[in-house]
């Protein structure tokens, strides 16, 4: 089991909370939570990866308390799993509410010039947390499926693919190119890579 990621869940919770304070966001939410709502995305995925080899261990239920803080039997998390549609197509393909508002923040960030002064880009941080909560769940059992692989990188890249789409900074690395001579000038290209 790894250990060591509640922090690191905990932290990001206080973060997102703080920015949507700053932002203004936490009171158009309204009652919604929005550190919540990073624990609710985190661990829906974190159970979503304990159901890819079929069954849900108890190492995984364990995995899940140890990152979360929240002690939820196997057959618990497999009641939710199925109550919610989570082991499904439709799961992978849906964007964490979490990860457009961090998407959304940092686009804001970027739009208003204050990108110099804040090195971290937000979404990055989370898409990082997903990884690392994604690794730590299908090892968890010591047994790593070939579906549990499958199924973190399906998930990793519907993630980084929504990021490429919609994170203002990543669409300036990957459009602007032309054969006409037109294309981005060497010094804007260093501006935007000191912006990552």
């Amino acid at each position: 089991m790894i250990t060591g990621l509640k922090p690191l869940v905990d932290g990001l919770t206080d973060t997102v909370r703080q920015m949507a304070e700053k932002t203004g966001l936490d009171k158009k939410m309204g009652n919604t939570d929005p550190g919540m709502m990073v624990i609710m995305d985190l661990m829906q995925f974190a159970m979503y990866l304990s159901a890819s080899d079929g069954e849900i261990r108890a190492e995984e239920a364990e995995q899940i308390t140890a990152i979360f803080g929240t002690c939820i039997p196997a057959s618990q998390i497999g009641k939710y799993i199925r109550n919610n549609n989570i082991y499904s197509t439709d799961f992978e393909k849906k964007v964490p509410m979490t990860m457009q508002l961090m998407v959304a923040f940092d686009n804001a960030i970027y739009e208003q010039g204050l990108d110099k002064q804040v090195k971290t880009v937000s979404s990055e941080v989370l898409y990082k947390a997903f990884e690392l909560v994604g690794g730590a769940m299908i090892t968890s059992d010591n047994n790593v499926a070939p579906q549990e692989k499958k199924d973190l990188e399906i998930y990793l890249c519907m993630l980084h693919n929504y990021m490429d789409t919609n994170l203002t900074i990543r669409k300036e690395l990957t459009t602007g190119f032309t054969k006409t001579g037109e294309d981005i000038t060497s010094e804007r290209m260093m501006d935007i890579m000191d912006k990552m």
